[in-house]
């Protein structure tokens, strides 16, 4: 369909596996290395992600 964009969404079923490389509680934003991601369309590799709710990373630490 002309003039239609479609967006791979995530599912319940999806998992990424990956690992906290850096938590910036302050700055609200997280850094992981991560399997490939297709519903972000990322690669393979480290990225930092922006978080808006703290709860999201109580109790998480890199490693």
């Amino acid at each position: 369909m002309p003039g239609t964009c479609l967006f791979a969404q995530p599912s319940a079923n999806d998992f990424i596996a990956g690992r906290i490389v850096n938590i910036d509680a302050e700055g609200g934003r997280i850094t992981l290395r991560h399997d490939h991601i297709p519903h972000l369309h990322l690669p393979a590799g480290t990225t930092t992600f922006r978080y808006v709710e703290a709860r999201w990373i109580i109790g998480r630490a890199p490693g």
